[in-house]
């Protein structure tokens, strides 16, 4: 990298020094490397914070999560069917920890994963009947995981393939929603305000 400087009289507007201090690649690599850190320290900050946040909302209204349950297999019947109360807290943290890609999918970018692009395409066509907790649970009980690379062993002419688990925030948010607005009509702590305040949370950008 390098860094061009220049001195001037700022009365006769003259030039009086000028030159460029170049940094070695090593140097450039290393603040490359040390703003990425920083960026993802940010990133971790803030989704604990969001965590943190939503932890209290749902312990003030009488929710709160329970160990050793599959956060999938809630989240998908939350959609249609009455949750515990513990269930529901587990659905919405769940979704808060994931809650997708704020930005637009067009510049996500991966040079590590053949055909990306397609992969995100994939992924967007199946939202379009499915929320991203029922294309999640699919795949956990089809393929024993959500994301990378898998093989279907019972269809023999299926080739290994990648999933990738990116999904846009509103689409989490959706299906928070959806999964509020089920539960509602079983617990009268589900207000408008507490899914309104619940959503802001999911969303939420900054720490």
């Amino acid at each position: 990298g390098s860094v061009g400087y220049a001195v001037i009289n700022s009365k006769t507007k003259q030039i009086l020094e000028s030159g460029v201090s170049i940094f070695p690649a090593a140097v450039a690599q290393k603040n490359v490397e040390r703003r990425e850190f920083r960026q993802s320290r940010r990133l971790i900050r803030r989704r604990v914070n969001r965590l943190n946040d939503l932890k209290k909302l749902l312990k003030k209204n009488g929710f709160i999560p329970s160990p050793n349950k599959n956060p999938y297999e809630i989240r998908v019947r939350g959609l249609e069917h009455q949750l515990n109360k513990d269930e529901i807290a587990i659905a919405m943290l769940h979704i808060a920890k994931r809650r997708g890609i704020s930005y637009s999918l067009d510049d996500v970018v991966d040079d590590n994963i053949t055909d990306f692009k397609g992969k995100i395409a994939k992924n967007q066509e199946a939202l379009k009947n499915k929320t991203p907790g029922e294309i999640q649970y699919e795949r956990l009980l089809k393929y024993g995981k959500v994301r990378g690379t898998v093989t279907n062993y019972v269809e023999y002419d299926e080739q290994p393939e990648y999933f990738l688990n990116v999904f846009p925030n509103s689409a989490y948010v959706d299906e928070a929603k959806r999964i509020l607005t089920c539960q509602k009509q079983y617990y009268p702590e589900i207000t408008d305000d507490l899914i309104e305040n619940i959503v802001k949370i999911i969303s939420r950008k900054r720490a």
